[in-house]
């Protein structure tokens, strides 16, 4: 095994970490191409597959929530190996099912190993890069633009396996094997460890309960001239609660355009079959390119200055699709608009924490839970709003939901950076008097020069 010593251990498990998230795209965006072929054989409505997706959703949720407990009695390889091995599992069962309730147990147990895969890669990545910021948000978006790699190749996957072998649920069988090569490479490398806080932190933590990045908060507990109690409360208040409610609203909105903007295409900008199916694939194709943009975006500004224009983007190409008449042109300029933009939100929001020291396991996870409740409720009430209002409320409700997020996001970055200066040689946080957030508190300074 190669341990942390080699030179390349940080690249090294960079790599596996991308193929983990490959493979978790790959797993869950192949029920899209293989879709109509899976409910034929499961003799099911096509309507049925949404099923599928609630039980994905719903194991991601549950994936992400697992995170903290998981991770505080296991390695981080050993539960990125289990997770491969689930995956190979259940991806190679599901061409034997022969009901629908099967497949749907199954997608439940491959949401859950995807919500656990993805967070658990995330946190040991940002163990890896400790002390390395700008490299760290590099590799936060190098390997979270995997997840929508893999599902692009999904469609190819699938494509290769009717030609070859003639059966298009062959695919299932081929990813659950390619599931297996994330294993092979923890095998392979030492997992990184947790860096410890200073001593001064630890020692305030203890005494505190603060074990969540509250230290690093600037002053004391006050908001708006009312006493939250602590400085864990003002964190979660001023900074997670309004990040997470952003990741809901924003992911959400970006599984239902991708969810929806067939049918609008086809029924509200009229246009062809052929032309609105490839709207899709655009939209996933300007994700992807957008994502790979910001790795080295990420190397030069930080990431408050990726997300917020990032994320005006996407308001933007929202608005100009529900104001504008729609046409081709309009559609495609508006949906290569809303996937480059709305690309660059997770990874960002993960190396926002970090460059300021508020990444935790219990927040990572908390990120992927409450995408997953987007995932599961933003797609459902934009179906309620084309049935009661038509496809022409679509875009102004996505439009509203992400400048609710952009609004949310925008007074979060200003908030870090009236109160805190990042530390770009650790990732920690250094607040504007000078002081190491994270690192000695007043009291702790002050204790120190009275002894």
């Amino acid at each position: 095994m190669l341990n942390a010593e080699w030179p390349w251990h940080r690249f090294g498990v960079t790599g596996v970490y991308s193929s983990v998230l490959m493979m978790t795209g790959l797993s869950i965006n192949v029920l899209g191409p293989v879709g109509p072929v899976l409910m034929r054989h499961l003799s099911a409505s096509p309507h049925s597959i949404g099923s599928i997706y609630s039980a994905e959703g719903l194991g991601n949720f549950l994936g992400s929530l697992l995170l903290g407990p998981v991770l505080s009695r296991l390695r981080p390889h050993a539960v990125l190996v289990g997770v491969s091995a689930l995956v190979f599992l259940c991806l190679g069962a599901v061409p034997s099912c022969s009901a629908l309730h099967q497949v749907a147990s199954l997608y439940l147990l491959i949401g859950l190993a995807s919500g656990l895969g993805n967070a658990t890669a995330n946190t040991s990545l940002t163990w890896a890069w400790h002390g390395a910021a700008p490299q760290l948000a590099a590799a936060f978006n190098l390997v979270n633009s995997c997840f929508p790699l893999g599902g692009s190749a999904a469609p190819l996957v699938v494509l290769a396996s009717e030609r070859r072998v003639g059966n298009s649920l062959a695919a299932f069988s081929a990813i659950s094997v390619a599931a297996l090569l994330p294993a092979a490479g923890c095998a392979l490398l030492q997992p990184p460890t947790a860096p410890p806080p200073p001593p001064e932190e630890r020692a305030e933590e203890e005494k505190e309960g603060a074990a969540d990045g509250s230290s690093r908060a600037v002053g004391g507990s006050t908001v708006l001239g009312i006493d939250l109690g602590s400085r864990r409360a003002y964190v979660r208040c001023t900074v997670h609660a309004p990040l997470l409610l952003t990741t809901t609203l924003c992911i959400g909105a970006e599984i239902a355009y991708a969810a929806w903007v067939y049918a609008y295409a086809a029924h509200h900008a009229e246009m062809r079959s052929d032309e609105a199916a490839y709207l899709s694939s655009l939209y996933w194709s300007a994700f992807v390119v957008g994502r790979l943009s910001a790795t080295p975006l990420a190397a030069y500004f930080s990431p408050g200055s990726i997300l917020v224009p990032s994320l005006a983007l996407e308001v933007l190409s929202l608005l100009a699709l529900a104001l504008l008449p729609p046409s081709s042109n309009v559609m495609r300029a508006g949906t290569v608009g809303a996937g480059v933009g709305v690309s660059m939100l997770f990874s960002n929001i993960l190396s926002l924490l970090a460059r300021y020291g508020l990444l935790t396991t219990a927040m990572t996870g908390a990120l992927g839970a409450f995408a997953a409740i987007g995932h599961m409720t933003v797609p459902s009430l934009a179906g309620a709003a084309i049935d009661r209002h038509g496809y022409a409320a679509l875009m102004p409700l996505l439009c509203a939901l992400n400048g609710v997020g952009l609004a949310l996001l925008t007074a979060v970055v200003l908030h870090l950076r009236a109160n805190f200066h990042a530390d770009e040689g650790s990732g920690g946080a250094v607040p504007q008097g000078g002081r190491r957030l994270g690192g000695r508190s007043k009291r702790a300074e002050e204790a120190r020069r009275i002894a």
